[in-house]
């Protein structure tokens, strides 16, 4: 659609008089009038909020692009069942959340099936038995929650527990190696634990 057609559209509302949401949105129901010409007005008013979501929400500046679209596609076929029509551009900034998480979520679908044919791949060729990319990922996140924890625990703590949780060490050689009581360590290690997420440091090891 042109700008002169949504032009000419504005110019028989009058300068004074664009019209409203609710107006576009009824214009391009089924059975609308003008409906290319408010379609159009209503990506001007609501496309860059719209990219601006889909973007946030994908890293890819291609795929926001094909999100962003696919948003205006459901407007073009739903605006009948927005509810009230005035509604546009909340009802809007909802399709562009769903649509984007969609694509984001098979995105990642798609890398992980292309992890697990390059790791199979791999694994016929070398003779090797390689962990699966979904573990491979799920280990990466919970190291990452770990981290995250243990940057929280105070030093006296975060030392406990990276010795004997994380690298195995016994109360008394972690105690050797923090020059500390083996009883004074087992305090610290006891502490750092109930602040933590029980029970998920060796699984990340």
């Amino acid at each position: 659609m042109s700008v002169a057609a949504v032009r000419r559209v504005l110019c028989r509302l009058g300068p004074d008089h664009p019209p409203t949401d609710a107006e576009l949105v009824a214009a391009i129901a089924p059975g609308g009038a003008d409906r290319e010409t408010a379609f159009g007005e209503l990506v001007g008013r609501y496309g860059p909020m719209v990219l601006g979501v889909c973007r946030r929400v994908l890293s890819d500046a291609h795929a926001a692009e094909d999100a962003f679209q696919a948003v205006f596609i459901v407007l073009a076929r739903k605006a009948g069942t927005i509810r009230p029509p005035g509604a546009v551009a909340g009802w809007l900034h909802g399709v562009a959340v769903r649509t984007a998480r969609k694509a984001k979520t098979a995105a990642a679908r798609r890398r992980r099936h292309e992890m697990v044919a390059l790791v199979s791949a791999d694994s016929e060729r070398t003779g090797r038995v390689t962990e699966s990319p979904a573990a491979q990922l799920d280990r990466s996140e919970l190291r990452a929650i770990i981290d995250a924890e243990l940057a929280a625990l105070p030093e006296t703590h975060r030392a406990a527990v990276v010795l004997c949780d994380l690298h195995g060490r016994t109360r008394a050689e972690a105690a050797a190696e923090l020059n500390r009581a083996e009883g004074t360590v087992a305090s610290w290690l006891a502490r750092g634990r109930r602040r933590s997420r029980p029970g998920c440091w060796r699984a990340a090891g």
